[in-house]
């Protein structure tokens, strides 16, 4: 294991007004690069930072002296990014530079820092993607706190969440330390300074009094295990069903030890929460949110920040990127435009909105389950990516196979519908006609399918990047293996992701990211994705457009109570409508009309021959009923179920009525205007 004396021996060339670190003795002094530097009202024994104040002696032989300034400074990582030294992150190609951690950072470290200085414990939200961010919040608070502290990182991680053992431990092996200003070849390894242990038995496996990192992923070890002076706990990707009622648990057995959960924007929360990709929600006010705006991030305020030494960063170091999460937070403090591509397939509209009117009419009925059956049949179908014959035969001959927890194939959710019995007097049958239909649309020839293959084509041509959200793992290589199959490729990247639920967190920065039909409402975070420019959701009917911006709003309301106290998040929606072979035509979201309206749209002083006598009553009675329920219509038209009356306004009415937001039918503005000619004609 490496000494803190290593750390100390780097040479060192010091002038007046450079800034250097390293470790405090029982004198407060310093002793590095040559260097014999008293640093006043140091605290001993610590990694600390200073400000040569005057070269007392410079000898050929023994020692040089110097005096200092101490640094008091926010946090170990903002005094490392503002004077270029000390700690150290490790680049893929084996250099060393300042952990380059932005302002939202230098403000969370802050806030975090001077809590747990004050024994207190904190919930904070990160406002990017990055489970990394676990290690490095550990990292600062071991340079922070009182040598010989044990501080212990809680990380469920699994191989699709990011902190498991193995992350934790090689992400922390690229932390190193140096005295030297700017970025350098060789730094000393934090891990050699401050070692990482594990539990093993109850007991840690390193049981030194020096200061070491604790990596876990079981509250329970905690539970038995030794008492830790601070812990931190990596929710940033997901948080599990037992973790809520285990921490409560930890917090009252240990009550003098500061507790930091970290959060993030995509924190999959897998115990019962709303929605399930999101911010903590329910804490209310006990969340911390850095602020772009804090005090704490203005560089020319002498007591919150330490001015750049006489050192200049190169070139090479202003441009790393900066971290995804001040990335991600300046994305969501921005304005979100979502792009419906209404795609013009007659047939697949018809059957989804006949499927939707049976679902209604289940659930008029008082069939709840069958209701529920019928609408996740219907989502399968909307959602779908691909040929559903080409899906179906995949998965079958990957469980022929032998491979467990695949998804459910279309004919699954047809004989779940089949099977099913219901106490009621509504049948399931005419759903199950409809969804066979819609099923037959879409067996060879998906038009979202289609899209794709089009959006794909172009990015690779264009050089634009894109990522398709699909809603599974398998779904996902079925999509890109379809693709490739499509275009004569091997592969779609750089420009083509093809994401999951899980992956589509930390996407790569796109031009565009693409979600087929509308999601669960528990996923509406992905329509307002910090890393893509647009987001277009290819949807069919005005119906799933209302929906999805229901959801939006919910959870954009839901994001401004996390988010600093002076950010509106502003929405912004366009429609396009898109055939295959023709270019995207706008829809005036002002003056938006369904396909059926435009098809035929009455002038106010003629009503239409075809309309029989009872029609015209009927449109009379739905005026003045309007926005009405399929029963309450059904009722007052003496029809004994909602397929009946469905048969009736298709076949009678059909350009003349639609559905509201709400699913609720009202009448087109066509049927209003044959009301206003009938009005002037009596």
């Amino acid at each position: 294991m490496t000494s803190r004396g290593d750390l100390n021996a780097r040479s060192l060339s010091l002038q007046s007004g450079d800034y250097v670190f390293g470790v405090t003795d029982s004198e407060s002094q310093i002793l590095t690069g040559g260097y014999q530097i008293t640093v006043p009202d140091a605290p001993v024994n610590a990694f600390v930072y200073a400000k040569i104040q005057a070269i007392t002696r410079e000898q050929k032989f023994g020692a040089n002296t110097a005096t200092a300034t101490l640094v008091d400074c926010p946090s170990a990582t903002v005094a490392a990014d503002q004077t270029q030294t000390g700690l150290r992150y490790k680049t893929h190609d084996g250099r060393w530079f300042p952990a380059n951690r932005g302002p939202v950072e230098h403000d969370l470290l802050h806030q975090v820092v001077t809590t747990i200085r004050d024994g207190n414990s904190i919930n904070v939200l990160v406002p990017g993607f990055d489970p990394r961010a676990s290690v490095a919040t550990a990292v600062d608070i071991a340079l922070d706190v009182p040598q010989g502290s044990t501080i212990g990182l809680y990380s469920p991680g699994t191989r699709t969440h990011w902190g498991t053992k193995t992350n934790l431990s090689s992400e922390y092996e690229r932390y190193g330390l140096s005295p030297k200003m700017g970025p350098i070849d060789s730094a000393v390894p934090l891990h050699t300074i401050i070692p990482n242990t594990t539990y093993s038995d109850g007991t840690l496996e390193l049981s030194s009094t020096d200061s070491k990192l604790v990596f876990t992923k079981d509250l329970n070890e905690l539970l038995v295990g030794p008492q830790l002076d601070y812990l931190v706990v990596n929710h940033l990707s997901h948080a599990t069903v037992d973790d809520r009622e285990r921490l409560e648990k930890l917090d009252s057995i240990w009550s003098d030890t500061p507790i930091v959960t970290l959060w993030s924007p995509f924190t999959k929360r897998e115990y019962n929460s709303y929605p399930k990709y999101s911010p903590p929600f329910d804490l209310d006010d006990t969340l911390f949110t850095p602020d772009l705006a804090s005090p704490q991030l203005d560089n020319g305020d002498p007591q919150t920040a330490v001015a750049r030494a006489s050192y200049q960063p190169s070139e090479e170091a202003k441009t790393l990127p900066a971290p995804p999460t001040t990335n991600d937070f300046t994305a969501l403090c921005a304005d979100h435009a979502v792009t419906f591509e209404r795609l013009t397939a007659p047939s697949v509209t018809e059957a989804l909105k006949e499927t939707l009117s049976e679902h209604h009419n289940l659930e008029d009925a008082g069939s709840e389950q069958g209701a529920n059956l019928v609408f996740n049949a219907l989502m399968f179908f909307h959602r779908l990516p691909l040929p559903k014959e080409y899906y179906d035969d995949v998965i079958k001959q990957r469980s022929y196979d032998g491979e467990f927890f695949l998804p459910k194939t279309g004919d699954d959710y047809l004989v779940d519908i089949e099977s099913h019995s219901t106490d009621g007097e509504y049948s399931l049958l005419h759903a199950q006609k409809t969804l066979e239909g819609l099923q037959y649309e879409l067996q060879t020839n998906n038009p979202v399918f289609k899209q794709l293959i089009e959006y794909t084509r172009q990015a690779r041509s264009e050089n634009r990047r894109i990522a398709i959200l699909a809603n599974s793992k398998t779904s996902g290589e079925l999509l890109k293996q379809a693709l490739c199959s499509e275009l004569s490729v091997d592969y779609l990247r750089p420009q083509v992701q093809v994401v999951n639920l899980d992956s589509a967190r930390d996407i790569a920065p796109v031009d565009q990211f693409i979600i087929c039909g509308p999601q669960p409402p528990s996923y509406s975070s992905f329509y307002l994705h910090p890393r893509a420019d647009e987001t277009t959701v290819l949807t069919y009917t005005d119906w799933d457009e209302q929906m999805i911006k229901r959801h939006v709003l919910e959870y954009a309301g839901n994001l401004e109570t996390v988010l600093p106290r002076d950010v509106d998040v502003s929405l912004s929606y366009e429609t396009v409508e898109t055939a295959p072979g023709e270019s995207k035509r706008s829809v005036d979201e002002d003056d938006e009309v369904s396909s059926k309206e435009s098809e035929q749209s009455s002038p106010a002083d003629k009503v239409p021959d075809n309309l029989s006598e009872r029609d015209i009553k009927r449109l009379r009675t739905l005026g003045k009923l309007q926005p009405t329920k399929n029963d309450e219509l059904a009722d007052c038209w003496g029809y004994e179920s909602g397929s009946e009356l469905y048969q009736y306004l298709s076949s009678n009415l059909d350009p003349y009525y639609d559905r509201n937001h709400d699913y609720l039918i009202v009448l087109t503005a066509a049927g209003e205007s044959i009301l206003e000619a009938l009005s002037s004609k009596s």
